[in-house]
């Protein structure tokens, strides 16, 4: 498997570990905090697949795979997902529009944007790229060779002469 689907598949677990400390010192019963951890599994894990994995690839094809990019664009995508969260969680409370306007306009709320998710999303993003290692030209292991490089390699053909695989002949030189 490629770094990179490492990366999405294990980054975003570092929220529930980082969260957890904070769930265990509510003196929650056990069930309470097991549906704390998994709500944040799956919301980190939905802000990865739906935001981060567009942005890595719109990133990657521009050139964009420093450190500190990753550790912005998890900050701006762990800021959303707590605004989604802030939303998403009254209207399963059946609180309905006044519980959403009341999410969206405490100011208690709105810190959660700053911290814990943009802070949360940094960790996530900068964790991606300690990972993925995006700003090195292949994932692959040294020695080995990637399969997008396997047609450009010349091989010899059957007259010693060094081709590319896949290239059209070329025309034979002239000795004269």
């Amino acid at each position: 498997m490629q770094r990179h689907a490492v990366a999405f598949f294990s980054a975003p677990l570092a929220v529930p570990l980082f969260t957890l400390p904070w769930v265990l010192s509510g003196h929650l019963a056990a069930g309470w905090i097991l549906t704390a951890t998994v709500i944040t599994a799956l919301v980190s894990c939905a802000g990865t697949l739906a935001l981060g994995m567009p942005a890595y690839f719109f990133l990657r094809a521009r050139g964009l795979t420093t450190f500190w990019i990753a550790g912005i664009i998890g900050f701006v995508i762990g800021a959303f997902m707590w605004l989604v969260f802030s939303v998403l969680f009254p209207l399963s409370l059946d609180q309905g529009l006044p519980g959403v306007r009341f999410a969206l306009t405490d100011l208690r709320s709105l810190k959660g944007v700053l911290w814990p998710g943009g802070v949360l999303g940094a960790i996530v993003g900068s964790l991606f790229w300690v990972i993925a290692r995006p700003d090195r030209q292949s994932s692959w292991p040294p020695g080995k060779e990637a399969p997008e490089d396997r047609d450009v390699q010349p091989a010899k053909s059957p007259d010693g002469e060094a081709k590319r695989k896949g290239a059209s002949p070329r025309p034979a030189e002239r000795r004269d």
